[in-house]
């Protein structure tokens, strides 16, 4: 819940009227990131409508899917990671 207050006031104070004269205005990020957040928590509550075992068997999905992944680009001699 802090991550999203701190990003709706830097939104707020990036806005036109807070911002100091000559500083750019860029809402992109903040935006996308107060979306992210909002789909993410209507995504868990339609999770949690439909059972809390498809929850459950979506986040051990996605923590397995991580560690594959992360296994994957940890690998010694990578040839991703070789010095060009």
């Amino acid at each position: 819940m802090l991550t999203l207050t701190l990003t709706l006031t830097g939104l707020a104070a990036d806005s036109g009227p807070a911002r100091r004269s000559g500083a750019p205005a860029r809402p992109g990020r903040r935006i996308l990131s107060v979306l992210a957040m909002f789909l993410s928590a209507l995504v868990g509550a339609v999770l949690l409508k439909i059972g809390l075992s498809l929850v459950l068997a979506s986040a051990l999905a996605l923590l397995a899917t991580g560690a594959a992944v992360l296994w994957r680009l940890s690998v010694p001699g990578a040839g991703w990671a070789a010095a060009t």
